[in-house]
Protein backbone atom coordinates (compact mmCIF):
# COMPACT_ATOMS: atom_id res chain seq x y z
CA UNK A 1 0.00 0.00 0.00
CA UNK A 2 1.50 3.52 -1.33
CA UNK A 3 1.00 6.28 1.85
CA UNK A 4 1.99 10.17 2.69
CA UNK A 5 1.65 11.86 5.39
CA UNK A 6 0.58 15.54 5.49
CA UNK A 7 0.89 17.78 8.31
CA UNK A 8 -1.76 20.35 8.89
CA UNK A 9 -2.09 23.05 11.52
CA UNK A 10 -4.57 22.19 13.85
CA UNK A 11 -6.82 25.69 13.73
CA UNK A 12 -6.74 26.90 10.39
CA UNK A 13 -6.01 23.53 8.65
CA UNK A 14 -3.34 25.03 6.58
CA UNK A 15 -0.70 22.43 5.27
CA UNK A 16 2.26 22.77 6.95
CA UNK A 17 4.45 20.07 4.77
CA UNK A 18 3.64 17.35 2.69
CA UNK A 19 5.84 14.01 2.60
CA UNK A 20 6.27 12.82 -0.59
CA UNK A 21 4.43 9.11 -1.64
CA UNK A 22 5.92 6.15 -0.32
CA UNK A 23 5.08 4.17 -3.25
CA UNK A 24 5.05 0.16 -2.84
CA UNK A 25 5.72 -2.31 -5.41
CA UNK A 26 1.87 -2.17 -7.15
CA UNK A 27 2.23 1.49 -7.30
CA UNK A 28 0.72 2.23 -10.82
CA UNK A 29 -1.22 -1.06 -11.36
CA UNK A 30 -5.15 -1.06 -12.01
CA UNK A 31 -5.75 -2.76 -9.07
CA UNK A 32 -3.75 -1.14 -7.09
CA UNK A 33 -5.61 0.25 -4.04
CA UNK A 34 -5.57 4.37 -3.46
CA UNK A 35 -2.82 5.87 -2.03
CA UNK A 36 -3.45 6.72 1.65
CA UNK A 37 -2.46 10.27 3.44
CA UNK A 38 -2.39 10.22 6.76
CA UNK A 39 -2.79 13.50 8.81
CA UNK A 40 -1.26 14.36 11.55
CA UNK A 41 -1.81 17.70 13.35
CA UNK A 42 1.01 20.39 14.28
CA UNK A 43 0.80 23.27 16.15
CA UNK A 44 -1.99 25.68 15.88
CA UNK A 45 -2.14 28.37 13.62
CA UNK A 46 0.17 28.94 10.25
CA UNK A 47 1.80 32.15 9.81
CA UNK A 48 -0.69 33.38 7.60
CA UNK A 49 -3.71 32.75 10.29
CA UNK A 50 -1.83 33.56 13.46
CA UNK A 51 -3.18 35.96 15.54
CA UNK A 52 0.74 37.48 15.89
CA UNK A 53 1.51 37.05 12.19
CA UNK A 54 3.10 40.52 12.52
CA UNK A 55 5.82 39.67 15.18
CA UNK A 56 9.20 39.32 14.21
CA UNK A 57 10.64 35.67 14.52
CA UNK A 58 12.29 36.54 17.88
CA UNK A 59 9.51 37.84 19.80
CA UNK A 60 7.72 34.58 18.24
CA UNK A 61 10.54 33.03 20.00
CA UNK A 62 9.86 34.32 23.21
CA UNK A 63 5.45 34.30 23.24
CA UNK A 64 6.67 30.29 22.33
CA UNK A 65 8.65 29.88 26.01
CA UNK A 66 5.90 32.92 27.60
CA UNK A 67 2.84 30.80 26.65
CA UNK A 68 4.32 27.56 28.81
CA UNK A 69 5.34 29.50 32.29
CA UNK A 70 6.77 27.21 34.79
CA UNK A 71 6.12 26.42 38.29
CA UNK A 72 9.88 25.28 39.86
CA UNK A 73 8.70 21.91 39.90
CA UNK A 74 8.08 22.02 35.80
CA UNK A 75 10.60 21.86 33.13
CA UNK A 76 9.85 22.11 29.58
CA UNK A 77 10.47 19.22 26.93
CA UNK A 78 10.07 19.19 23.12
CA UNK A 79 8.61 17.09 20.71
CA UNK A 80 10.24 16.66 17.27
CA UNK A 81 8.50 15.94 14.09
CA UNK A 82 9.46 13.28 11.63
CA UNK A 83 10.62 14.70 8.53
CA UNK A 84 10.97 12.58 4.32
CA UNK A 85 14.40 14.33 4.27
CA UNK A 86 17.26 16.43 5.99
CA UNK A 87 16.37 19.37 4.14
CA UNK A 88 12.46 19.38 4.70
CA UNK A 89 11.20 22.21 7.65
CA UNK A 90 11.63 21.40 11.08
CA UNK A 91 8.19 21.05 13.23
CA UNK A 92 8.54 21.02 16.92
CA UNK A 93 6.00 21.34 20.04
CA UNK A 94 7.20 22.49 23.44
CA UNK A 95 5.38 21.34 26.66
CA UNK A 96 5.47 21.30 30.44
CA UNK A 97 5.97 18.34 32.40
CA UNK A 98 6.46 18.29 36.02
CA UNK A 99 9.76 16.68 37.90
CA UNK A 100 8.99 13.11 39.45
CA UNK A 101 5.82 12.71 37.59
CA UNK A 102 5.39 9.09 36.34
CA UNK A 103 3.89 10.51 33.02
CA UNK A 104 7.18 12.39 31.99
CA UNK A 105 7.94 10.99 28.26
CA UNK A 106 11.55 9.16 28.05
CA UNK A 107 13.37 11.82 26.37
CA UNK A 108 16.86 12.80 25.35
CA UNK A 109 19.08 15.92 26.98
CA UNK A 110 21.44 18.44 24.62
CA UNK A 111 22.72 21.28 25.01
CA UNK A 112 22.49 23.99 22.22
CA UNK A 113 23.65 27.15 24.00
CA UNK A 114 26.95 26.77 22.07
CA UNK A 115 28.47 28.78 18.84
CA UNK A 116 27.51 32.48 17.52
CA UNK A 117 24.23 33.16 19.07
CA UNK A 118 23.70 35.71 16.69
CA UNK A 119 23.55 33.15 13.79
CA UNK A 120 19.79 32.42 13.97
CA UNK A 121 17.75 30.06 12.02
CA UNK A 122 14.00 29.29 11.57
CA UNK A 123 11.70 26.51 12.66
CA UNK A 124 7.98 25.89 13.64
CA UNK A 125 7.54 26.01 17.17
CA UNK A 126 4.04 25.22 18.59
CA UNK A 127 2.73 26.36 15.11
CA UNK A 128 4.86 29.81 14.95
CA UNK A 129 7.81 30.42 13.07
CA UNK A 130 10.30 31.29 15.24
CA UNK A 131 14.34 31.82 15.76
CA UNK A 132 17.05 29.78 17.00
CA UNK A 133 20.23 29.26 17.10
CA UNK A 134 22.11 27.92 14.06
CA UNK A 135 23.57 25.17 16.46
CA UNK A 136 20.23 23.92 18.09
CA UNK A 137 18.73 23.88 14.13
CA UNK A 138 21.30 21.53 12.95
CA UNK A 139 21.17 19.60 16.09
CA UNK A 140 17.79 18.90 16.01
CA UNK A 141 18.00 18.28 11.56
CA UNK A 142 20.09 15.42 12.62
CA UNK A 143 18.37 14.16 15.88
CA UNK A 144 14.74 13.65 14.08
CA UNK A 145 13.92 10.53 12.13
CA UNK A 146 13.67 10.44 8.83
CA UNK A 147 10.75 8.41 7.37
CA UNK A 148 11.63 5.97 4.43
Amino acid sequence: MCYGVAALYDACRCLYYQNPVARCAGYGRPSHPPITIETIIVGYFCANHSPTADLTLDEHSWQVYDSLPLTQDEFRLLKLYPASTRQAPILIDLFKSEYGSPEVPRYDAISYRWDDPNDRRSLTANGRRISVTCSLHTALTYMRWILD
